[in-house]
């Protein structure tokens, strides 16, 4: 029966379902092998698709898990920084409305209990952990039976399956109105409700404690803006930008912290690099990976 659940956990390892929904993006901190990384870059998505190392001179480590606050970069860079080697580089990713996610605890997945020291988790449960590892090691016992049968289908006959070709304008929007619903805009240059100011506020606040941190431990902290597609861009007015991004940074860290500002750089014109309006794919992101750290002189 032992040799059975192995192999059946086996297989729920292998499923989009672990991968993907319950532990995204997690195996890479259950698995570093490497000590005295030069660099690091945290961040959501738009850094987990932007950020490529494997065509580099140094050891990257790309450590962003989507979707991911900046309250958890900072908990992700305080929970593994001693696997940096001294004086390394860490790379913080913004995204355009980074300014306006605080300390909120929706962001929280219950996969952070895999990854994150326990006091660093909000609202901490301890049932919630053993319930978390127990699925991590006995996936057999939670899979959903359409996702097991899924696995095993693509196992037998595996087939890739042809993505759609993006729609960029399309997309745009998709993105652009799925901002202005989360964060009750209008328009990106209205002025802000209460509770976004309130946020803004906490999220130069994390930044700060973020930029504080690397600093205190000898390390180098580096405020990213990665690039996005034109059709996405031409949303954003020179009014959004200062208020979303430039006037973000100079407050948080008044100019004490390099900012790459790739945000509005017109050599990703070119839609081939991006798998979407707003995510770079492969090629895009070994490009943009090697600018940027041509750009801080790592190469």
């Amino acid at each position: 029966m032992k040799y059975l659940n192995k192999i059946l956990s086996r297989i729920a390892r292998r499923s989009n379902w672990y991968n993907n929904v319950v532990f995204q993006d997690c195996s890479k901190f259950w698995n570093i092998k490497d000590y005295n990384i030069d660099v690091v870059n945290l961040g959501s998505n738009s850094a987990k698709y932007g950020f490529d190392y494997s065509d580099c001179d140094v050891i990257g480590h790309n450590w962003s898990m989507g979707p991911q606050s900046l309250m958890m970069d900072l908990n992700i860079i305080q929970c593994y920084h001693s696997y940096l080697k001294p004086g390394a580089t860490v790379l913080i990713p913004l995204c355009p409305f980074s300014c306006l996610v605080g300390y909120d605890f929706s962001y929280f997945s219950d996969k952070y209990y895999t990854v994150l020291n326990h006091s660093q988790i909000p609202c901490y449960n301890i049932h919630k952990r053993v319930m978390m590892y127990d699925m991590r090691l006995n996936p057999y016992k939670y899979i959903p039976m359409i996702e097991f049968v899924r696995t095993v289908i693509s196992k037998v006959k595996p087939g890739k399956k042809k993505k759609p070709q993006c729609d960029f304008e399309k997309d745009a929007v998709r993105f652009i109105n799925a901002w202005k619903e989360q964060f009750f805009l209008k328009e990106f240059d209205d002025e802000w409700s209460l509770l976004n100011k309130n946020s803004y506020e906490e999220s130069k606040e994390i930044l700060r404690k973020t930029t504080d941190f690397c600093e205190r431990y000898g390390f180098k902290p580096v405020l990213v803006m990665p690039p996005v597609s034109q059709p996405l861009r031409k949303y954003f007015n020179e009014k959004a930008l200062d208020q979303c991004i430039i006037n973000y940074v100079k407050e948080a860290v008044d100019g004490s912290v390099t900012f790459l500002n790739y945000f509005d750089d017109s050599q990703y014109n070119d839609e081939s690099l991006f798998m979407n309006s707003y995510f770079l794919n492969k090629k895009g992101a070994v490009i943009f990976t090697k600018q940027v750290l041509n750009d801080l002189g790592l190469k």
